[in-house]
């Protein structure tokens, strides 16, 4: 349950605002550290306010600051014995970012943004006291008929985090970790529209266990599917501790439908990473 407030010509002609504060889910960016999942079947929600403000040049920046939803019921028990039970705000945790897009030459998007996250204990929830302030830039042109595109992302994280979620554990790690996405393509001009496009993903690990820093990039809210393929339960490739390059083809035999195939080589960036 949200309410929404969506004025046009907001601060300056061909504006428009998007203002919702409640319960909802969002897309922020390139969908990498928060999105709403397009093929699972529990999303990310969120408590909160959202401001989407866009111009008539394509312009846009957003805002939120929010609480995350926790998935209830929670334990594997209740989840076998089918128990039903309403998600509540984890009223601990802050979750708030500023994002910027802007149109520029060769018909590019540039994006910045910065993301802060910070999370407690809750009396019946333990966590990992995650306090992570994550910032990237990307750099991206459209897939298109007969051209060359590109997509170009960096985020680091800084802060702190432990190392468990056991209440016994109470050492704050100093959290220092990256994360690259770089992809390059060109769309045919034929029949089924066939892509080929080279991709790398890469995103930290942590270098050794036994010290007091944590390099375990911590891939917040983001949707995987879209980029490593959608894995239903299994879920085995995700944004942390990969170095990963790949090879791409996609297809679209007609307007409802598309086809892909991916090559790709999983490796870790730390194998001591635990």
């Amino acid at each position: 349950l949200y309410a929404a407030w969506r004025p046009k010509d907001f601060l300056m002609k061909g504006a428009s605002l998007d203002l919702t504060a409640g319960r909802f889910t969002m897309d922020v960016g390139s969908r990498r550290l928060v999105a709403r999942s397009g093929f699972r079947n529990i999303l990310s929600s969120f408590d909160g306010v959202r401001g989407v403000w866009t111009t008539a040049g394509g312009g846009k920046v957003t805002g939120f600051y929010t609480a995350p939803v926790r998935r209830e019921p929670s334990d594997v028990q209740s989840a076998l014995d089918n128990e039903v039970a309403l998600n509540e705000t984890a009223e601990e945790t802050r979750f708030g970012g500023l994002a910027f897009e802007v149109r520029l030459p060769i018909d590019a998007v540039g994006e910045a943004y910065l993301f802060d996250f910070d999370e407690d204990d809750a009396s019946d929830a333990a966590t990992r006291n995650r306090d992570l302030s994550s910032f990237g830039l990307r750099l991206k042109r459209a897939p298109k008929s007969s051209r060359f595109d590109f997509d170009l992302e960096y985020a680091r994280q800084t802060g702190s985090v432990r190392a468990t979620a056991n209440p016994a554990d109470v050492a704050d790690l100093d959290h220092d970790a990256s994360m690259i996405h770089a992809e390059a393509g060109y769309t045919f001009d034929t029949a089924w529209a066939p892509r080929l496009s080279l991709h790398y993903d890469f995103a930290s690990g942590d270098t050794s266990p036994a010290d007091l820093s944590s390099e375990r990039f911590d891939p917040l809210f983001g949707d995987r599917g879209f980029e490593f393929g959608p894995t239903s339960i299994w879920g085995v490739i995700f944004r942390s501790n990969l170095d990963s390059p790949g090879l791409r083809l996609e297809l679209k035999p007609d307007k409802a439908n598309e086809l892909m195939g991916m090559v790709r080589q999983v490796k870790l960036d730390s194998p001591t990473d635990i």
